[in-house]
């Protein structure tokens, strides 16, 4: 699991390859919610429908059961659909920051045993070579 200094890497990597909230994905968002309210409003009415209906055959109690067992069941089935999409949907994401990161821990691990040697062997022209290319980036900056 990547720590918060990797994290933070990883995002200002990702960034551009995450989507964009943008003005479309606003008004498709909008146009589920009121299409959800509209779903919910009219299984109301079907359960309050049924209810009727029921009642009138069953006894009342019989009634309220059938229509709790009838929503605690599409309630579940529901959370199922949201937890099985919301996991399908994190887990390339998830795998694609964990092999970034892993990547470029490799790769700087990689880096700083290629330079160590060098720095070993010449301390003096590593400290030259730092302090020129400092002077030259503050000049740059300048």
């Amino acid at each position: 699991m990547p720590g918060l200094a990797e994290y933070a890497a990883l995002v200002q990597l990702l960034s551009p390859a995450l989507p964009q909230q943008g003005r479309r994905i606003i008004a498709l968002n909008e146009l589920w919610l009121v299409a959800t309210l509209l779903s919910v409003v009219g299984f109301i009415a079907i359960l309050v429908g049924l209810f009727l209906w029921l009642d009138n055959h069953y006894p009342r109690e019989i009634a309220l059961l059938v229509i709790g067992g009838i929503m605690v069941a599409v309630s579940l089935m529901l959370v199922g659909i949201s937890l099985f999409i919301t996991r399908r949907v994190e887990r390339p994401v998830r795998d694609m920051a964990d092999n970034l990161a892993h990547n470029s821990t490799d790769f700087i691990k990689s880096l700083i045993d290629e330079l160590d040697d060098p720095i070993r062997e010449n301390p003096a022209m590593a400290m030259g070579v730092a302090a020129l290319s400092g002077f030259i980036a503050a000049e740059k900056m300048m």
